[in-house]
């Protein structure tokens, strides 16, 4: 998940993100996130007011972020779903959409 702070639909989506985590971390859902922030407070500050407790990296490059660079994003939030195997099944999928394929692929 890329995603940043400042960014509105990112952090509208971020509820949901946390409730599907709670929900399926035990299944072996896990999310990985990517903040294209550029100070280090404000991102805790946003991780710890909304709840995001899975592990998020930066360095604090903002649009300049090595691994956003690396895997093309140009615009966020951008949502990669990788399966077990580690290969992406679905891209930008946001809502139930992703709700739906989570789920789908926990079954597999």
């Amino acid at each position: 998940d890329f995603w940043a702070p400042w960014c509105g639909p990112c952090m509208a989506e971020m509820p949901a993100l946390a409730e599907m985590y709670k929900e399926c971390k035990a299944q072996g859902f896990e999310i990985v996130g990517i903040s294209l922030d550029k100070d280090e407070k404000s991102l805790r500050q946003t991780m710890t007011q909304n709840g995001i407790v899975w592990t998020v990296l930066s360095d604090h490059g903002g649009w300049q972020n090595a691994i956003a660079q690396k895997w093309g994003v140009r615009s966020i939030p951008a949502t990669y779903l990788l399966d077990r195997k580690g290969l992406i099944r679905e891209v930008n999928v946001r809502g139930e959409e992703l709700r739906e394929s989570v789920k789908k692929l926990l079954k597999e």
